[in-house]
């Protein structure tokens, strides 16, 4: 490894706090992320998430308490519009009788902001008869919930580190299970970057859950001819198969995809100007390059590339 992935690599270390702005390749065995309900069509109880004024008063409490009341009530109404049994079936599946966290990313501002994702979390943690962790915060490099732009996700990696007052060791449960809770799925980089954090502190992530997200590469056109309520409802492989489950590890066939391009670009460039390679990229970020790729065709550039992270980058809002 060069001198500069060894840099980029390595954690950074601050007292008792960590922060670690990369990822890890994802095991074999990792299962599919459980999404609860759709983004932006009407789910199993008529509910709309973009539309739902609750949303807008979990996603951004203000400093007051009366307004951080508001935003806790807000929060649970949420949660109770969209969580979904069958996805809580499906992550218990998983669980194996050890010690057994849920985890959520939240900013170091909370309970400023957005406290959905930690109600969430708890909900989780509550019906399913676990613990839920705390004290790891998301470093506030880019308002990630207010754009959807690939390549500003992809070359705006997120940090975590844990609770400065507290050891990391306080924090992460050595040798203990982790499921990961966050309220909205779009490519998955969040998820990965905690995921990354939890592992390397000695924990181990067993799966992940989303309460709305939608199938990659979505159209609205598989939707023609259905009703407003059945376009929510996870009928016909629409919404996943089985319902609700979509990928998020990286697939062998994606990534055989990526390795196909291996003439154009060289090994070890993602590890150079992301600080990972493709094993750790999630099943959304990988097949939505591969498209790229395959659009570009001859047009595609080792610099025009590198020029496109680096214009993100610059780009990127701070928050």
């Amino acid at each position: 490894m060069s001198d500069a992935n060894h840099l980029i690599s390595a954690p950074i270390m601050e007292e008792n706090s960590l922060i670690w702005p990369i990822r890890s390749p994802w095991p074999d065995w990792f299962p599919p992320i459980y999404v609860h309900s759709p983004y932006g069509f009407y789910n199993h109880l008529g509910a709309r998430y973009p539309r739902d004024p609750d949303v807008g008063l979990a996603k951004y409490a203000g400093e007051s308490a009366d307004e951080q009341d508001e935003a806790f009530e807000a929060a649970e109404r949420v949660v109770a519009h969209y969580i979904r049994k069958e996805s809580l079936q499906g992550i218990a599946k998983n669980l194996c009788g050890k010690r057994t966290y849920v985890l959520s990313p939240v900013k170091p501002t909370y309970p400023l902001g957005n406290v959905l994702a930690y109600h969430f979390a708890g909900v989780i943690a509550q019906e399913l008869d676990l613990l839920l962790g705390d004290g790891v915060f998301q470093f506030p490099r880019m308002k990630r919930d207010r754009t959807s732009s690939f390549w500003k996700r992809l070359a705006n990696p997120v940090e975590f580190f844990c609770d400065p007052d507290r050891d990391i060791s306080d924090v992460i449960e050595s040798g203990a299970d982790y499921i990961i809770a966050d309220d909205v799925l779009t490519y998955g980089g969040t998820l990965c970057g905690l995921r990354s954090f939890i592992e390397r502190a000695g924990g181990r992530v067993i799966c992940m859950t989303a309460l709305v997200g939608m199938p990659e590469h979505f159209e609205r056109s598989c939707l023609e001819g259905l009703s407003k309520r059945d376009q929510g409802r996870y009928v016909n492989s629409i919404f996943g198969y089985p319902p609700g489950e979509f990928p998020i590890a990286v697939s062998d066939s994606t990534l055989l995809g990526l390795r196909s391009y291996q003439d154009q670009i060289p090994l070890g460039f993602f590890e150079e100007l992301l600080g990972y390679g493709i094993e750790s990229f999630t099943e959304r970020e990988a097949s939505h390059l591969l498209q790229k790729l395959s659009q570009w065709g001859s047009r595609f550039s080792l610099e025009r590339f590198r020029e496109g992270i680096i214009r993100a980058r610059c780009t990127g809002d701070a928050g």
